[in-house]
């Protein structure tokens, strides 16, 4: 008999399992003809699963803010080859 017990100090968990990457839209800001009047008010600006590192470990990245003013967070989060974790939080301010 398989019964299901309460214990509140235990948090049981289904994962879901893996999700292939898909593509994050951002804006073409760059493009001729895309001229849009439209304010951009996103809360995540910019997702690249596909960022390298370097040899040294460097990135470069270039993104767009969104239209408002404010406080800004960039959180960076990969994995290496050998499965450890690496995470960065920036901070800026756009005024």
């Amino acid at each position: 008999m398989n019964k299901k017990f309460y214990t509140p100090n235990l948090a049981n968990i289904s994962p879901k399992g893996f999700n292939k990457v898909r593509e994050f839209y951002h804006p073409k800001y760059d493009q001729p003809g895309n001229d849009t009047k439209l304010p951009d008010l996103r809360s995540t600006i910019y997702w690249n699963p596909y960022l390298k590192t370097d040899a040294n470990g460097k990135a470069t990245l270039d993104f767009y803010n969104a239209d408002g003013p404010g406080n800004y967070k960039v959180i960076v989060e990969g994995i290496n080859a050998d499965g450890e974790l690496g995470r960065q939080v920036y901070r800026y301010k756009v005024e």
